[in-house]
């Protein structure tokens, strides 16, 4: 609990230095990283979708230390074999750290059920470090 409580402190420090940049953020001003399988596993295991599979990912480090934004490609059950990317807000890229996890845009919301508000801040997919760890993840 008491984890959890000290990464919705600086999730929110996240996002009140994220709303303070100019926006210019793109995946050739941050360092794409890549993500390991057993993360992927860990972020699809808030699925209730028994296809949920997570493909592909890379990240982005957030703001502030232990936070990284995560675009994932994954196929679900329903997707005749089409894959969808989605944005999660993670506290590290291994396993043993990995959680808490945070859905950050529409699919991530529609597909898994981890917390989607930071101290009632809604994530939404529109924050810069979302952007950037979905064009590291176009590639």
């Amino acid at each position: 609990m008491k984890r959890f409580i000290s990464l919705t402190a600086v999730m929110a420090a996240v996002l009140a230095l994220g709303a303070c940049g100019g926006g210019t953020d793109t995946a050739s001003d941050v360092e794409c990283l890549d993500v390991p399988q057993e993360v992927l596993d860990t972020v699809a295991s808030g699925s209730d979708n028994a296809g949920f599979t997570g493909q592909a990912g890379k990240a982005v480090k957030g703001d502030t230390d232990g936070t990284y934004w995560l675009a994932m490609k994954f196929t679900a059950d329903g997707f005749d074999g089409e894959s969808e990317t989605g944005v999660w807000l993670v506290s590290g890229l291994d396993a043993a750290t990995v959680a808490p996890v945070m859905s950050v845009d529409a699919f991530a919301k529609r597909f898994t059920h981890w917390p989607t508000q930071i101290n009632g801040t809604e994530l939404n997919g529109t924050e810069d470090n979302a952007k950037a760890a979905k064009e590291c993840l176009a590639g």
